[in-house]
């Protein structure tokens, strides 16, 4: 429109259709992106392009739910820090192994408010750590696995043995000078040395397992395992004929209790049992699927094996990735040699940390691989490809 003065009045001629002078009527949208063209400040409301409203600009700014604080940079009002998964102002942070949750202080990054005492309403801010791995960053303390899978790191302590180590619940920050030191357990209010576990007894952050057994968790989040030994898993049986060798992800197996109970029966141990108990594991040539034992297919060479299938020709079913169901049957021998290919025409032997190797199948230069697997790369030395089950 123009604006045109005569004398003392002045006059309104508008070039597009009006509401009166200086009302021009809206451009009518169904979709935001229709109003481009009028700039980044209109928006498209009730089917007409519109001068965005000081709410709207701020939620465009401000995102409704948010997973970490830069995703609330732009906000304003001081809603700056993502909190329990929206953008608000941010919390007093409470310090390394200080008080939190009924205070009002949350835990910074890489920590976790951990309720230590049964019935306390708040916690410490433990830094995480992995349980496996049983280090914490510059050893500011020991790593323990928490009842959901993650681990903490506790303070490291000075108390020796025969020492108090009660340590104030309601205290701002956690003490060393009240836990034990490194090599002793809480007992009772007292520092002690941690009883010993024998074989296949439950066993704790408070326990040790007995000479040449380790402290296996069978499940995540358990806070406790069973006293185990290490085996092989080309050998059947272990612990002098009472155990069945199982292979895990590493190159040695696990040895369990061996079984008695036949096909359809009972099986299964219970999270809370003190030992695990033969009579409800399956037999040696049986799995336990559903709580209940039964009779697995035998697949071959290259076979997939799992819970309901197992390999034949006492070859081993391998892992490539920690917490995957599936293996795959592989031939093992008593070790690679660098100058002679041990294994059968068309596989590669790839040495095992006990100096077997295993013969995996060569899928280099686009050689195909068995119904179920793939041909990835797998580091041995220098990196290889060879067929396996899939990763994910």
């Amino acid at each position: 429109m123009w604006w045109i003065r005569l004398g003392c009045w002045t006059f309104c001629i508008a070039l597009t259709t009006t509401v009166g002078c200086g009302s021009e009527k809206p451009q009518i949208c169904v979709d935001v992106s229709e109003c481009a063209s009028l700039g980044d400040d209109y928006t498209c409301r009730d089917n007409q392009c519109l001068l965005k409203t000081e709410e709207e600009k701020k939620k465009e700014l401000c995102p409704d739910s948010c997973t970490k604080d830069d995703e609330c940079a732009k906000c304003t009002d001081g809603l700056t820090a993502c909190v329990r998964g929206a953008c608000r102002k941010p919390e007093p942070k409470a310090e390394k192994f200080g008080k939190c949750g009924n205070n009002g202080k949350q835990c910074g990054e890489n920590a976790n408010c951990v309720v230590l005492q049964q019935g306390a309403s708040h916690g410490y801010c433990l830094p995480t750590c992995v349980p496996s791995q049983n280090k914490c960053e510059n050893d500011i303390g020991v790593c323990r696995e928490l009842k959901n899978g993650q681990g903490a790191c506790i303070p490291q302590g000075q108390v020796d043995k025969g020492g108090s180590c009660t340590y104030d619940p309601d205290a701002e920050l956690l003490d060393p000078t009240k836990a034990c030191k490194s090599g002793y357990v809480c007992l009772n209010g007292k520092c002690d040395t941690p009883p010993e576990k024998a074989l296949y007894e439950k066993c704790d952050q408070l326990s040790t397992c007995a000479k040449e057994t380790q402290c296996v968790v069978l499940q995540s989040g358990a806070g406790h395992g069973y006293c185990l030994s290490s085996c092989d898993p080309a050998q059947a049986s272990c612990d002098g004929g009472k155990g069945i060798c199982e292979s895990t992800n590493t190159s040695l197996g696990v040895c369990f209790p061996q079984g008695t109970q036949t096909v359809g029966g009972a099986c299964g141990v219970t999270v809370d049992a003190e030992k695990l108990d033969a009579s409800k594991i399956c037999r040696p040539e049986l799995r336990c699927v559903d709580d209940k034992c039964i009779k697995p297919t035998e697949v071959g060479t290259d076979g997939i094996c799992n819970e309901k299938a197992i390999c034949k020709n006492q070859e081993v079913c391998i892992r490539f990735t920690t917490g995957t169901a599936d293996g795959v049957c592989l031939p093992l021998v008593k070790e690679c040699d660098e100058t002679t290919n041990v294994c059968a025409t068309g596989r590669i032997c790839l040495p095992r940390q006990d100096g077997t190797g295993l013969c995996v199948k060569d899928c280099s230069a686009g050689k195909p691989c068995p119904t179920g697997t793939s041909c990835e790369q797998i580091p041995a030395g220098q990196t290889v490809e060879a067929c396996i089950p899939p990763t994910q």
